[in-house]
């Protein structure tokens, strides 16, 4: 099992949300796509430019 832990800041190291995680690595672009989509419907469709997207591996899972 590949279980990973994945974070989203924005350009000033704001989380956009609390840490998440998958346990396939194929559904991480969707986690992601959602975890943005969720940030941007709470702030009135704002969102600042870039983002930081940190995936590391849970213990020892081999990463994606």
């Amino acid at each position: 099992m590949k279980r990973v832990e994945f974070t989203i800041r924005n350009d000033d190291g704001d989380l956009l949300r609390e840490p998440a995680f998958v346990e396939k690595c194929s559904e991480l672009p969707m986690a992601i796509k959602g975890a943005v989509e969720d940030f941007m419907e709470a702030n009135d469709g704002k969102l600042h430019m870039p983002l930081l997207i940190h995936v590391k591996p849970i213990a020892d899972a081999e990463a994606c």
